[in-house]
């Protein structure tokens, strides 16, 4: 997992509290890249899809 990635993984939990993937997936499929921007998407506390995401080169 890259430095990004987790530092993402912190934000969310720092801004949700208890994080979770989605369903069926694990956290490291919890990242996809749309063209320059990486997003991750996890469900927060109460089942609410949520999405970090971050300008990358």
């Amino acid at each position: 997992m890259s430095d990004i990635q987790e530092s993402m993984i912190e934000e969310a939990v720092s801004m949700y509290g208890v994080i979770k993937p989605c369903s069926g997936k694990t956290i490291e499929q919890s990242f996809t890249r749309v063209k320059n921007k990486l997003l991750f998407w996890f469900n927060d506390f109460h089942n609410s899809t949520r999405i970090i995401q971050r300008v990358i080169s």
